[in-house]
């Protein structure tokens, strides 16, 4: 092979290239090898016939698979001067969704296209950056692998929250962790367990990694494997803590800098990261009703209703200054005339996707008082209202904010529980904040992550939309 991998700066990496376990799953930090190694699996399940129906790679999305491909398998490919991994007179190189790799055929495939993931089978299946990846999409790919008796799989990611994507499934595995034996008093230690308490400074102010009994500085190379519970389910964590080529210096300066806590525990710790205001419990949620009074089914003064597009039309009903006086399902648009008459409802924000043209429908059957939301994630600051279309476009994180804020601070009233209070309070705790980087350009943001149903905290969204641009803040805008 024309580039040899430094097996130096990577010791943690020889265990799972010598564990064959049919399933492992693993939460690592940014830039650890682990694709590397999932690049070299796949050779080693090709060449040796492993898999003979061949290998599915699955990334989030298309555009992940050109660049990956192209970066980092076809430099390798070409680089393989002396055991050709694909005949010379294919086109596959020029391929980049099948390459057949020692006659074995290999899939390399976005998670966002639906009919790039039923179109397929295989022995053995790669599923890379797990949590970016839409869920419901991995678990159609996991059916690939429904006709083999071999079903080869490896899972994962960079975590970003708690019980969550690879988080989720590395906590139901063995876990196991990287440990330093320290040289001075034979203490374990596990960089990510316990930081930052193996980080530690010298007398010059300087950072090192160091044994949380002893206080003695430790090798971050002489590692050992270790689970910490039991289960038939292989899992490993990768961290950047260890890493041999970042200083105990940048990590802790960049510790103690970032504006992104949650991304630097992802993406250097390789642990998940949520802080207490970034979602909201079911309990918080249910404690925010009134016993003394029940769910309204009409109202004599103005209120306001947000709805938000699913398989059903869901609905909240509310009057100012945050008071919810009614929540549920519709069936039709045409059952949304009848609760705006019954609740004298003088503003209606209404998810404009995916039923536009019914969306616009009910719009024209109401002048001056349905708007079609967009969410925009360019849009700053203030909702812009274009009052000749009848459109509000939204940032998505901040608007969302608001209605994490009110519930947070208990600044909303909801009614007394019963079963559709109890499935609002589960919409809202299914939704949680979290950094996400762009991967062109490095840039980061915060966005709310979807982890279930979520239909009814949207509707709380676009309800208290709806209120914001009574108040006379409206600010038209001509397209």
């Amino acid at each position: 092979m024309g580039s040899p991998i430094e097996w130096a700066k990577y010791p943690f990496l020889v265990k799972l290239l010598e564990d064959d376990s049919k399933k492992i799953v693993i939460q690592k930090g940014s830039q650890m090898g682990v694709s590397t190694y999932c690049i070299l699996l796949t050779l080693y399940l090709t060449k040796l016939k492993i898999a003979p129906r061949g290998v599915i790679y699955w990334l989030p999305t298309r555009s992940l698979v050109n660049d990956f491909v192209s970066t980092k398998l076809d430099p390798l490919i070409e680089e393989n001067t002396d055991d050709p991994i694909v005949n010379q007179n294919s086109s596959d190189k020029d391929n980049l969704g099948i390459k057949m790799l020692y006659g074995i055929p290999t899939f390399w495939r976005g998670l966002e296209s639906k009919s790039g993931v039923k179109s397929i089978s295989a022995d053995a299946a790669i599923y890379d950056e797990l949590d970016e990846s839409d869920q419901s999409q991995v678990r159609q790919a996991r059916e690939r692998l429904s006709g083999s008796d071999i079903k080869i799989e490896r899972e994962l990611s960079t975590p970003t929250i708690p019980d969550f994507g690879i988080n989720k499934v590395f906590q139901e595995s063995d876990q196991h962790h990287f440990f330093f034996k320290c040289e001075s008093c034979s203490q374990w230690n596990s960089l990510e367990l316990d930081f930052p308490r193996n980080f530690l400074q010298d007398l010059s102010g300087n950072w090192y990694r160091g044994c949380k009994k002893c206080k003695q500085s430790i090798e971050n190379t002489k590692g050992f494997w270790a689970p910490i519970t039991k289960s038939d389910l292989r899992g490993y964590c990768i961290s950047q803590l260890y890493s041999k080529t970042k200083t105990a210096n940048e990590i802790m300066n960049d510790y103690y800098t970032t504006e992104f806590i949650g991304h630097f525990y992802n993406h250097v710790v390789g642990q998940p990261y949520l802080s207490a205001t970034d979602r909201v419990t079911e309990s918080q949620v249910l404690n925010l009703c009134n016993q003394l009074k029940p769910m309204k089914h009409e109202s004599i003064a103005t209120t306001f209703m947000g709805i938000d597009q699913g398989s059903k039309l869901h609905c909240v009903i509310m009057q100012k200054p945050n008071i919810v006086l009614w929540v549920g399902e519709l069936d039709q648009f045409e059952q949304v005339d009848e609760y705006i008459k019954k609740f004298r409802v003088s503003q209606v924000v209404i998810d404009a996707l995916p039923e536009t043209r019914k969306a616009r429908e009910l719009m024209n059957r109401h002048k001056n008082k349905v708007w079609l939301c967009f969410y925009n994630d360019n849009q700053k600051g203030s909702y812009a209202w274009n009052e000749d279309e009848r459109i509000v476009s939204v940032n998505r994180t901040e608007s969302l904010d608001v209605g994490t804020q009110s519930i947070i601070s208990s600044t909303i009233t909801l009614p007394a529980r019963n079963q559709w209070i109890e499935m609002f309070a589960k919409h809202c705790s299914n939704i949680a904040k979290t950094s996400e980087e762009n991967k062109e350009t490095g840039a980061k943001k915060y966005t709310y992550k979807k982890l279930g149903p979520d239909h009814l905290r949207h509707a709380l969204n676009y309800c208290q939309i709806a209120m914001s641009g009574s108040s006379g803040g409206v600010v038209s805008v001509t397209r």
